[in-house]
């Protein structure tokens, strides 16, 4: 054994201070949790070794696997001679938030986790068809662990089997409607209407009279946004047979034409509350917004703005 009070002055004392720095950094490696392994439902695991208090297994979970509408289902069971094994098994990081109502508020890319402990027999699962369902889960992961609380009257070790699997969650309630067979006929003024200017991509002409487009000469062409609010007239569980739009040409230049396009669902703009003067081909001063313009749906001078 080393004196610490002695001076080191030979090779033999610095080998075995060496010796002793290799094993004291060995040592922590070895308390280092070992990596996750990769598994894709069903799997099943027999006789998995927790030799200490802070020993954990972990699993990282290929969602690709699960059936449809799945939930994910942990199973955990300890051995015969460790009824009172305490533990705990966690369902976590799930990168499945981004597609789903279940997301971590604290972690958006995430779902909250999904836990259970105590002794004995222990399954924890994550109804994960609550969370979006579809293709969506292909290339998505979950982790799981293990995680050991107390050894209980035997002491360690212990060992536990463990099953990781899925199944399809079937629908269990119903829906009664009336449905009326015979076609209806509803008409809908538009909601919001404005003029888009090229040349004032800021500026837009929500409570004006009338919208204009034009392909413009350079940089001045004018685009109109018209929005219709069917949800208000569309019974739900209606199927549309046919639409049609009616605009009133106010003025056009010889053989003029234009293209309609539709703006994806979910893209919301602001109508804004500028006025353009005369007859609204030149665009108004933009004000501060929030309003529509040539590149944002929610322009604003003030704030960050949401596009495009």
């Amino acid at each position: 054994m080393l004196d610490p009070w002695r001076p080191l002055t030979s090779t033999a004392c610095l080998s075995r201070i060496a010796a002793a720095c290799v094993l004291v950094l060995l040592g922590a490696l070895l308390a280092l949790p070992s990596p996750a392994q990769l598994v894709a439902p069903p799997f099943s695991a027999t006789s998995q070794t927790l030799q200490t208090l802070s020993s954990e297994l972990q699993y990282t979970v290929d969602l690709g696997a699960l059936p449809r509408r799945p939930r994910l289902i942990v199973e955990v069971e300890p051995d015969a001679s460790h009824p009172d094994l305490e533990y705990e098994v966690l369902i976590s990081d799930c990168t499945f938030g981004t597609l789903s109502s279940c997301a971590n508020p604290t972690a958006p890319n995430t779902l909250d986790p999904r836990w259970s402990s105590g002794t004995g027999a222990i399954s924890a699962y994550y109804d994960l068809v609550a969370c979006g369902g579809g293709p969506q889960y292909v290339g998505e992961i979950c982790e799981v662990t293990v995680r050991l609380i107390d050894f209980g009257t035997a002491g360690e070790p212990a060992t536990v089997d463990v099953t990781i699997r899925g199944e399809t969650r079937v629908p269990t309630a119903t829906v009664e409607i009336e449905v009326d067979s015979n076609p209806q006929t509803v008409q809908r003024l538009a909601a919001k209407d404005t003029t888009l200017y090229q040349a004032n991509v800021n500026a837009s002409n929500g409570l004006g009279e009338s919208i204009w487009v034009s392909a413009g000469t350079g940089t001045n062409a004018m685009h109109g946004l018209i929005d219709f609010d069917l949800n208000a007239i569309v019974p739900a569980d209606s199927w549309i047979q046919e639409a049609e739009i009616r605009l009133s040409v106010l003025a056009a230049s010889p053989g003029a034409s234009f293209a309609l396009y539709a703006v994806p669902d979910g893209l919301d703009w602001l109508e804004g509350v500028a006025n353009a003067a005369g007859d609204e081909s030149t665009p108004p001063a933009p004000g501060i917004g929030p309003h529509a313009s040539w590149f944002f749906r929610r322009w604003n001078l003030l704030f960050v703005n949401p596009g495009p």
